[in-house]
């Protein structure tokens, strides 16, 4: 992420461009329309500031940095045989929930039984406590 940061100005002139998905303050995230331009644009010669100006999205504003890494990022995508489209909306977090085998949920059961003795365990003592402080207190008044 580049330290240079977008004005409301710089937001307002961009954020209504059809290969930018989505822009704030500090982040820009294009479009795999224009992920895609991008790279058919280079491999036919084009330069990235180049490809940038074609596609409305002005230099200027961006910087140089983040049309670098822009560059980079999908020249290494395509060396790598990966796809560029975005994929975090897809794979973003744990999964909300996972098939458990039977031993599994047997684990899992004997450990929540474990886990709910050792909290009764603990209030017992608590209680035991309370109850020796009182008998304590109550023999002190007595004297």
């Amino acid at each position: 992420m580049s330290k240079i940061r977008f004005s409301k100005e710089d937001i307002e002139k961009l954020k209504d461009n059809p290969y930018i998905l989505n822009i704030s303050e500090k982040a820009i995230t294009y479009t795999d329309e224009f992920k895609e331009k991008f790279l058919e644009l280079y491999n036919k010669g084009k330069m990235p500031t180049e490809i940038f100006r074609l596609c409305e999205i002005y230099p200027e504003i961006i910087g140089q940095k983040r049309i670098d890494m822009v560059a980079y990022r999908l020249k290494k995508k395509v060396e790598y045989g990966e796809n560029v489209t975005d994929k975090r909306k897809k794979f973003s977090g744990r999964p909300k929930s996972k098939e458990l085998t039977k031993d599994e949920e047997i684990q899992r059961l004997k450990h929540k039984i474990q886990y709910q003795e050792q909290q009764i365990e603990f209030l017992k003592k608590i209680s035991f406590v309370e109850k020796k402080a009182k008998w304590a207190s109550s023999k002190k008044n007595m004297k």
